[in-house]
């Protein structure tokens, strides 16, 4: 037991003193059995001394170990509490984790997301370019599918640029 109260001075105190009132009544136990001195060669005391010196005794030691007790009994319920507050605070310490968790997903893919969409619309316009005849404008290299359709859309707009040239050179002379 002491080293289940090495964390409470206290108790260890208490305990003390059970273990000695115990000591006590195993000492009284001794007197009395057989081949123990006779209670009546005890100067000025009696068997009957005896046993009302053990039934103190043993009051003591009840009420002593009632003490134990009831401190152990209190300390669990103050552990019990901590432990329940600390379960609540790592609850909520969980629950906070996933929202931000999920906040942090639904930002990554919305930025991922937007990222596409914007190089999209920049293939799109390239396109819309090409329809007119206008000049495309130059896309950043990636080797990504879409880097591909980009590079795809620049070559036919460069082998329409190249036709168109040479059916003008045919049609001037």
């Amino acid at each position: 037991l002491k080293k289940l109260m090495a964390d409470n001075p206290d108790q260890l105190v208490r305990l003390s003193s059970v273990q000695a009132t115990a000591e006590k009544l195993i000492g009284f136990g001794a007197r009395i059995q057989p081949g123990a001195p006779s209670p009546a060669s005890y100067p000025s005391r009696g068997i009957q001394d005896i046993f009302q010196e053990e039934e103190q005794t043993m009051r003591v030691f009840r009420q002593n170990t009632r003490s134990l007790r009831t401190e152990e009994d209190r300390l669990l319920e103050v552990r019990k509490s901590s432990l329940q507050n600390f379960q609540a605070v790592a609850q909520w310490e969980i629950i906070i984790s996933a929202v931000l968790g999920i906040l942090m997903g639904i930002l990554s893919v919305r930025a991922l997301s937007s990222a596409i969409v914007r190089r999209i619309e920049a293939i799109r316009a390239n396109v819309a370019r090409l329809g007119t005849g206008q000049a495309l404008h130059g896309l950043p290299v990636s080797h990504d599918e879409l880097g591909e359709l980009a590079h795809g859309v620049a070559t036919a707009g460069e082998l329409l640029n190249e036709r168109s040239y040479a059916l003008e050179n045919a049609l001037d002379g």
